[in-house]
């Protein structure tokens, strides 16, 4: 879409042509921002009925950040939730791996992201879907071993 705005404004020898192709684009933006709005309620909607938080929802990105410490441990780790998931063929991005200057902290446990994944709600919905309900097995299956009450 990019390409063609930049396209139409290139051929237009005056500004208010390439203006005007601008404002041609801004219902195809408009139309994207509704689109990732509903992925981002669907996805934090499905969260809440797992009895996950978001603190803070995002309001510039397709990235949630996900605080676990309210689940009991080992799961309220952020690479242990990593591990977890990506048995179920689910990826989140443990929240340590944003850490500004690791090579500062000689224990990662200390880290400020430390209880925290990243999720994004870029992809299909039906991927999000997928990758909800593996959060939702992954509860399950801690229930089942004793780690505590999980969500669901």
């Amino acid at each position: 879409m990019v390409g063609q705005i930049t396209r139409k404004a290139a051929a237009c020898r005056n500004s208010s042509s390439r203006s005007r192709a601008c404002q041609e684009g801004k219902g195809q933006f408009l139309a994207l921002q509704k689109h990732f709005r509903a992925k981002r309620d669907h996805v934090l909607k499905r969260l809440e009925k797992l009895g996950l938080q978001v603190s803070i929802p995002p309001e510039a990105t397709f990235y949630i950040w996900l605080d676990l410490r309210a689940l009991p441990a080992p799961l309220n780790d952020g690479l242990t939730f990593f591990e977890e998931l990506l048995k179920e063929k689910t990826i989140v991005v443990p929240g340590i791996f944003f850490e500004i200057n690791p090579s500062s902290r000689r224990d990662l446990f200390s880290s400020p992201f430390h209880h925290f994944v990243r999720i994004s709600y870029g992809p299909p919905l039906e991927d999000l879907n997928k990758g909800l309900d593996a959060i939702e097995r992954v509860f399950r299956r801690a229930k089942r071993e004793g780690m505590g009450s999980v969500g669901v």
